[in-house]
């Protein structure tokens, strides 16, 4: 006669028999059992996501925020926010920041490298376009700039496969 104990499943992984978090356990388990590979890009609010959400889930390779909010405002602001900057330790993937100097955003770029320097984040990497703005990349809006979308376009790609992320055109299946 087996005790129990021995027909149980054993654990894929140690993440997996220490996990508490449900949001770290599903995280484990989108990575152990369906193999994506997993980087996200975002514009704007999207582009301050993309940072905290690779400070957040170790499951991405690499991320690409276009313009987007990496540190509080001078006024503080909601206590309760979370930062890019205030985070930087806990960066798990590689982010390349691309941005328009003539953006008010801009303004916090010192600040965010030195908090990637203070924490030995040196893969991640911000780009600043001099002649562009806020939202240089879309082409609906008075600030696009075809020249630095294109650049940073080409810097994005090459960015996600230089960290094993090779963009392919999606193809449902019917």
């Amino acid at each position: 006669h087996h005790s129990p104990a021995k027909h149980q499943a054993a654990p894929e992984s140690q993440d997996q028999a220490t996990t508490t978090s449900p949001r770290a356990a599903s995280t484990t388990t989108i990575s152990e059992h369906v193999r994506l590979i997993l980087a996200p890009m975002g514009f704007c609010w999207g582009g301050g996501t993309t940072w905290l959400a690779c400070e957040e889930f170790a499951d991405f390779r690499a991320g690409v925020a276009w313009y987007g909010r990496m540190v509080p405002p001078a006024s503080g602001g909601d206590p309760k926010r979370l930062w890019p900057s205030v985070l930087a330790g806990q960066l798990h993937a590689s982010v390349l920041g691309l941005y328009g100097a003539k953006d008010g955003l801009a303004a916090s770029i010192p600040a965010m490298r030195e908090a990637l320097a203070a924490e030995h984040k040196t893969d991640s990497e911000i780009i600043v376009y001099p002649d562009a703005g806020h939202g240089f990349h879309a082409d609906y809006r008075d600030s696009y700039n075809a020249a630095d979308a294109t650049d940073g376009w080409a810097r994005m790609l090459a960015f996600f496969a230089a960290h094993g992320v090779a963009p392919r055109r999606f193809a449902p299946s019917l």
